[in-house]
């Protein structure tokens, strides 16, 4: 699984991500210290714009829809934390 992980890139496979979920405007962010990757975008919700995020490490993948919030660090930061948490 690693080894697969590795052949594949992180940028490309965040970028079917996004794409799939028809997210735009997708920045990066610090990964923290798991490393790899961390970005998150918008998408079109019910009630307006809600950030989705994911990160994407040698060994794991992980994403989230925040329905409240629009603000990218801010989305960046709670998922952040939550990949902190999954990963203790």
């Amino acid at each position: 699984m690693v080894e697969d992980k590795a052949e594949k890139s992180i940028s490309q496979e965040f970028r079917n991500f996004f794409a799939g979920a028809k997210a735009r405007d997708v920045a990066s962010f610090d990964a923290g210290r798991y490393g790899g990757g961390l970005s998150c975008g918008l998408a079109a919700g019910v009630d307006g714009d809600q950030a989705i995020c994911a990160w994407s490490g040698a060994t794991t993948f992980g994403a989230v829809r925040l329905l409240t919030e629009s603000h990218l660090a801010d989305a960046a930061q709670t998922t952040l934390a939550l990949r902190n948490a999954a990963m203790h």
